[in-house]
This record gives structure tokens, sequence and C-alpha cells, in this order.
């Protein structure tokens, strides 16, 4: 078969096996398990209970953080998947992506109940921490109590430091801290503590940041004549509109009363205005305003709703605490007096504290080892045999090549050309080549014959000799020439 034939032939058969690769490539009966060494991924994600808000991007935006402890359902393990805790997809950090640093930490207030009235101070507070950028973060809390708090000493928080494992990208923490509140704490209120937390991760900066957690007392202590009924605020979405605080005061004594209620705001929040039901107004301090109410009737209700600013800041450390004292005194008698306390609560998407730090893309730490399931091992074998004909074939048609190449310019053996250009030559004349057609060395070109004496010249015939005789000798040397012609076949 001619080469031209061949290598078509062998370029069509190698066309239809290299289309075989992508179908084998395509149809892969698992995906490839990825297992990265000391990859924090875990292998569950977390399902948060009902009512735990989902938190938002990482940034100054507050994130939700009083809702109930998420709880983590791990997932059925799929065929050809590795069940040790290094298996998990590629992360985002794996793809070139930033590192981000950023947690978001937000605590509870301390609830006391009407039992506090009666000697029983115990209480706690909690503390959520989530994760809500793409590394794993170590977080560290230390918290500190308000004068007339204790640290109870029990659980994962203990006197005043909590530590936390590794918390996954997604994931997040609640801690409760046991506390005691003195009998007597109530005459300091409002009572308000702190936590500081920080964040570490390799390859990124350390984050952290501050968030505040108060004491909310029960109306009281109880008192005759006197109660207060105090509602907690919920705010809005919209920053610009004002939370409304409502007080309620009652006479419960046998005669009217001259009533005095004390509004203390905690930080971030301002008094909007004083509603006309305030008759008197005075600016205590920075934080508490005085509204004097006119005479209640006995058995009667007084009813002031005060309109409060919340900033961002405030919105953020939410629920924050205030409280509100109130005092009656009814004529002809002493000042009776009692307090309560409120909270103003923020929308989940508002509360919380973040804290964030960006590094570079992360560096594997070790060279990924695939596993590749049956479905790549097949697509390998088409793509490393279609490999080996075309370099086979490639070394062959080489080869054919050369060897026809070869034969072409090898001159044949005796200096003949090949029978079909093989010629009879007459000896007409001397032959003399050029040069430049020797030097050529064709393997065609035909071998000059042998030089051919002359024919001989006719000599003159002598006068003495007759016609006849002439003639006969004119024969006789035209036969001797005759003898002497090659004939080359």
């Amino acid at each position: 078969m001619p080469v031209s034939r061949l290598g078509m032939a062998v370029a069509a058969g190698l066309i239809g096996v290299l289309a075989l690769a992508p179908v084998a490539t395509a149809a892969p009966t698992g995906p490839p398990v990825v297992s990265t060494v000391n990859s924090p991924t875990p292998l569950a994600s977390p399902s948060p209970t009902a009512g735990d808000p989902a938190s938002p991007t990482p940034g100054v935006s507050p994130t939700a953080g009083h809702s109930a402890t998420p709880t983590t359902t791990a997932r059925p393990t799929p065929p050809n998947t590795p069940t040790d805790a290094t298996a998990a997809p590629a992360s985002p950090t794996s793809a070139g992506l930033p590192r981000v640093l950023a947690v978001n930490v937000a605590a509870d207030n301390a609830v006391l109940g009407p039992e506090y009235w009666t000697g029983n101070g115990a209480g706690s507070f909690a503390i959520t921490v989530r994760n809500t950028g793409n590394v794993a973060a170590r977080v560290t809390l230390h918290y500190a109590v308000p004068p007339g708090v204790t640290d109870a000493g029990t659980g994962a928080c203990v006197h005043g430091t909590c530590q936390l494992d590794p918390l996954a990208p997604g994931t997040s923490r609640s801690l409760n801290v046991p506390i005691a509140v003195s009998p007597d704490a109530w005459r300091r209120a409002p009572l308000a503590g702190r936590v500081d937390f920080s964040a570490s991760s390799p390859g990124t900066a350390d984050a952290g940041g501050t968030v505040t957690w108060g004491v909310v007392f029960p109306p009281g202590p109880p008192a005759a004549g006197i109660a207060l009924q105090v509602a907690d605020v919920t705010l809005d979405n919209d920053v610009t509109v004002p939370g409304q605080l409502v007080i309620r005061l009652t006479n419960t004594g046998a005669r009217p009363a001259t009533g005095v209620v004390d509004l203390v705001v905690p930080a971030g929040v301002t008094v909007a205005r004083l509603p006309a039901d305030c008759q008197t107004q005075r600016q205590v301090d920075p934080a508490t305003t005085e509204c004097g109410l006119d005479t209640i009737p006995a058995g009667a209700q007084r009813a002031v709703a005060v309109p409060l600013m919340v900033g961002d800041r405030a919105r953020a450390d939410a629920p924050v605490a205030g409280l509100v004292r109130a005092a009656l005194t009814p004529s002809g008698q002493g000042t009776r007096t009692t307090q309560a306390s409120y909270q103003i609560v923020a929308p989940p998407a508002q509360t919380g504290v973040s804290a964030m730090s960006t590094g570079a893309p992360a560096v594997p730490q070790a060279v990924a080892a695939i596993t590749p399931v049956r479905g790549d091992r097949a697509a390998r074998l088409v793509i490393f045999g279609s490999l080996a004909i075309l370099a086979f074939v490639t070394v062959g048609l080489i080869v054919v090549w050369g060897r026809e190449t070869v034969g072409r310019r090898r001159p044949h053996r005796g200096g003949l050309p090949p029978p079909e250009t093989s010629r009879t030559w007459r000896p007409v004349a001397t032959f003399v080549p050029p040069d430049d057609y020797l030097l050529a060395g064709l393997a065609h070109a035909p071998v000059p014959p042998a030089p051919v004496s002359p024919a001989p010249v006719r000599a003159p015939v002598p006068a003495s000799r007759t016609p006849d005789d002439a003639e006969a000798a004119d024969a006789t040397a035209h036969r001797g020439a005759r003898l002497t012609e090659p004939d080359v076949a």
C-alpha cells in the first residue's frame, strides 16, 4: 500500500479512537474524592433550629446572636467517599480566593425572675459565636461582670475566660455563663458587663471586638401603694424610626399622689422627645431624664410613651438593658419608690458585633490525593492507549518514508539504468557529457559509449587498378567497420 494511503487509513483510525475519550470521561460512576492533609473542613454542615436567623455577609452590619443553639446533622456518606474527617469538598480558599477571617459575637442579658426579691439571685447570660468567614477560626472569649455580680465558675466558661474549639466556616456555638447576683445589686442598676473576643486563623491577622450584656431586674422591690410596669422596646428595621417605650405607673394607695418617673437609657440610646404627659422635664445626667407627672388619683394608672432613638452600636449590642425609676408621693404621706428594667430588642439581622480580617489565598500544605473512580480509570486507559498507538504509527511512517527515500536515491549496480530506460546507442559521433551533468550523479544518467574509430577514408583508385578492384576493396572496408560497431541492448 502506498505511504499516502497508509497514512490516511491510520489517521482515520486514530480519530475514531480519540473520539471515544470524551465519552468515557463524561460518564464517571462517581465524583473524584479530594483528600487534603490538615484540612479543617468538617464532614457535617450546621442545621440551625427553628427561629435561628441566617448570618449576613461579614462586615460592619451585625448579625443574629440570640437564638437557640444550632444543631449539627451529619450528611450521609456517598459511595466511594472516605469517612475520615479530612475528606471534604474543596474549600473556597483552595480555588485561590482570599482568606477571610470573620466572626460575629452576640451576648444576651441575664434576666432575673421575681424570686430575686426573695433571695434567689442565680442567673445566666448566653454568648453566641458565629464563623461568617471562609476559614476555620479559633475564638477566645474574656468576659467581665459588673459590681454585685459574681461568676459561678461552671460550664465551658470559668473565671472570665471561654475557650472554643476551632469553628468551621458557617458554624456557630452558644455558651451559657452562670452568674450570681447579690441581694442589694438592684440599688446600682442598671448593671452592664462586657465580652471581649479575639479570633485567629493561620495566614490572616487576628480580629476582635467587644460586646456588652446587662442584668434585667424584675419590677420592685415590692412596695405598698405603687406598681410599675415597663414593656420591652422592639425596634424597626429602619434605624430612623424610633422605638416606643411604654411606662405604666399605678397608684395602688388610698390617696391621690404626685408621680415622678426617671428614665435611664443605655449607651447609644437617646430620648427623642418627652410626651405632653410630662408636666415637668429635667435632664438629670447624660443617661437620665426626669418626667414629672400630675396627680394620679387613688387606684388610677398613668401610661407614658417615650420615643427612643437607638444608634447602630446599641443595635449591635442588643438586647441592651435600661431602667425606669418611679416615685409616688401621696398628700400627707411619705414617698413610695420602685423600679423596673426594660430591654431594647433590635432585629436579628442588626444584632451582634462583627470582626473581620483578610489574608492571601491559602497555600496547600500537602498535595491533594485524588482517588479516581471507575469512569476516570477507563478514560485514562483510552487516552494512554491512543497516545501509544499514535507514537507507534508515527515511528512506522517515519521508517517507511526513510526507506522509500533512500531507495530512490541509491544508484543501480553496474552503472546501468533500469530496464525501462535502456536505449540502443549508435556510434554516430563521440559523446562528451558536460561537467555539471557528471557532477549531478543522477541515477538514470546513461553511460556514454566507448569511442569508435572513424570510418576508413576511401583512397583514390590508382590508375593501375581497375574499377572492379576498387569496388571490391570498398566492400571489404565497409564490412570491417560494421564488425566494430557495438550493439547495446
